[in-house]
């Protein structure tokens, strides 16, 4: 019987260890990420095999790059009545990944102005989960 329950915790234990719901790379060493549910779904750098650092926190639902920029479309703790829109250097999203440093969210009027400024207008929104739109 100690044999039995033993081998049930084992198999247990490692059923409940499975990863990421969602790791989708974006590119280099950023993902969208989310632990248990979808609802989780964060931007992360993650520089090597040891783990990820988040950067903008749950509910990103779409992302996009070119060769130095980062566009970001969240809704905060998936309040869809609500979206924020961030752009990150590489360099700055590295820098900031797993501290307290917060980005400050754009609403669309901002980002759109930020896109014209940085000439970002070409870069669009790849990677896009629809069910957390």
């Amino acid at each position: 019987m100690k044999k039995y329950l033993l081998l049930m915790s084992i198999v247990l234990l490692l059923a409940s260890c499975q990863g990421f719901v969602i790791q989708e790379h974006i590119v280099d060493k950023y993902y969208l990420q989310a632990t248990d549910i979808g609802e989780q779904l964060c931007l992360a750098y993650c520089p090597d095999g040891n783990g990820c650092f988040p950067i903008i926190p749950e509910t990103v639902f779409a992302a996009g790059y070119n060769e130095k920029y980062i566009i970001v479309k969240q809704h905060p703790n998936n309040n869809r009545s609500i979206t924020n829109y961030f752009i990150l250097t590489f360099a700055e999203a590295k820098e900031r990944a797993g501290k307290d440093c917060l980005f400050i969210p754009l609403t669309l009027e901002e980002f759109e102005k930020q896109q014209k400024l940085l000439h970002l207008e070409n870069v669009k929104f790849t990677t896009v989960f629809k069910e957390l739109e």
